[in-house]
């Protein structure tokens, strides 16, 4: 820009000059000199007025110009600091990045030991996975037996609660049927004479008169005019005695009011805690015993 405005000057300059030499040095006319002289003053205010002009001009463009260099001074200076901060920052993260490089290293190294680490583990656990598939089909089995034995419980279980609802109504018939015997008979034997002697399961309550020194029995004030008959038996207990267990009586001397009761057993007859001398006790008629060898036929036959 500077370089065209000395240009225009030098060639504005260089026409006024040879304005004039053509004026000084050309053919002289008297009646156009004024006019040319004219012209020429007028064409040389005009190339003052345009050199004035581009010489306005020229010095707005290097006041621009001034002002443009002054700011991409102080840009150039704005950037050359940001560069240096830049520098900085990357000569900082070229350390981090050192440092990122060898962690990186350090853990793709930790990685390839933790991968054969892993390797070897996987081994037995390869093992497990290979020894669980019959275990789940044992186990598979196992819980469709059990759901079929759920099934079979629920299924007894509501069979037996049919039966125990079966057995509770033939219970309570059972029992209302007892009770109406029980009041039946009760309601007959009260229209009965009974015969003078005892029936099965009557009970009597005796007074032990004296007991006999060998010890086979004892004597009570009864007879048969209380029931007592011969070849009868008794079962009776005592609480007092040494041993609570149940033991036979057997009438072998029957009198109007004295009857001798003899023990079955041999142990009772040993025993003389058993029965003793005004002791009250509570006998009771039972069947006849089975002679010693069917009883002994019956024990072979139970063991």
């Amino acid at each position: 820009m500077i370089l065209i405005l000395y240009a225009s000057r030098i060639l504005a300059f260089l026409s006024v000059l040879a304005l004039i030499a053509f004026i000084f040095a050309g053919p002289v006319k008297v009646n156009s000199l004024p006019n040319e002289l004219a012209d020429a003053e007028k064409n040389h205010d005009e190339l003052l007025f345009q050199l004035e002009s581009d010489k306005n001009k020229s010095d707005l463009a290097l006041s621009k110009l001034y002002r443009t260099r002054v700011d991409f001074r102080d840009k150039d200076e704005s950037f050359l600091s940001e560069i240096k901060s830049l520098k900085s920052e990357i000569i900082g993260f070229e350390a981090k990045l050192v440092e990122v490089e060898e962690e990186l290293l350090s853990k793709v190294k930790e990685l390839s030991v933790l991968e054969q680490k892993l390797a070897v583990a996987s081994e037995p656990m390869n093992d497990i996975v290979d020894n669980k598939a019959p275990l789940i089909e044992q186990k598979k089995m196992l819980e469709d037996k059990r759901e079929e034995l759920t099934k079979s419980l629920a299924s007894a279980k509501n069979k037996a609660d049919e039966i125990e609802q079966s057995f509770e109504i033939l219970e309570a018939k059972r029992n209302l049927a007892k009770a109406n015997f029980e009041e039946e008979r009760l309601r007959l034997m009260e229209g009965i004479k009974r015969p003078f002697h005892l029936y099965y399961l009557d009970e009597k309550e005796i007074t032990v008169a004296n007991r006999a020194p060998s010890g086979k029995g004892f004597f009570i004030n009864k007879g048969y005019e209380d029931g007592f008959r011969e070849k009868m038996e008794f079962i009776s207990t005592n609480i007092n005695a040494s041993s609570t267990l149940p033991f036979r009586l057997k009438p072998t001397l029957v009198q109007r009011n004295f009857t001798f009761l003899e023990f079955t057993d041999l142990e009772q007859q040993n025993d003389s805690s058993l029965i003793k001398k005004n002791e009250i006790i509570t006998i009771i008629r039972s069947g006849e015993s089975l002679p010693e060898e069917m009883q002994n036929i019956v024990a072979d036959k139970i063991e």
